[in-house]
């Protein structure tokens, strides 16, 4: 029903670490308080903080090493080593679209994506 639709959609915050593990959960409302006390329990004030142009994380995101932003609604989606996770979101849109489907169905589904494609494994410079 377009952008504007919120009828029916339900937060996520996943706090993802590079090359590492993912912790998500939902949310009834995304506040500045609900992220930071998120953050507190569960990032290193170490980390550099990658995110998207959303206000609540202006003020939980002071209290990092670094804290950077993409405007999405600028259709930025990267700047240099500054991103949100695409692919991720993307492997969650197909566990998701095939949730009715069997292991297999879901693996042979997932084959025929990469069927014809060369499969490339980047690696990221440390500290990146």
């Amino acid at each position: 029903m377009g952008r504007a639709y919120k009828g029916n959609n339900v937060a996520v915050v996943s706090v993802i670490e590079r090359g590492g593990r993912v912790r998500s959960q939902s949310m009834v409302k995304v506040t500045s308080e609900n992220l930071k006390a998120i953050f507190d329990a569960q990032v290193d004030a170490q980390a550099r903080l990658m995110d998207d142009e959303h206000p609540g994380y202006l003020k939980p995101g002071r209290g990092f090493r670094s804290h950077e932003t993409v405007c999405h609604s600028r259709e930025e989606y990267a700047r240099g080593g500054v991103h949100t996770l695409q692919q991720y979101l993307g492997k969650f849109d197909f566990r998701y679209n095939t949730r009715l489907d069997t292991d297999g169905e879901r693996t042979v589904a997932g084959l025929r994506k990469a069927e014809g494609k060369q499969l490339m494994l980047h690696r990221h410079p440390k500290g990146a």
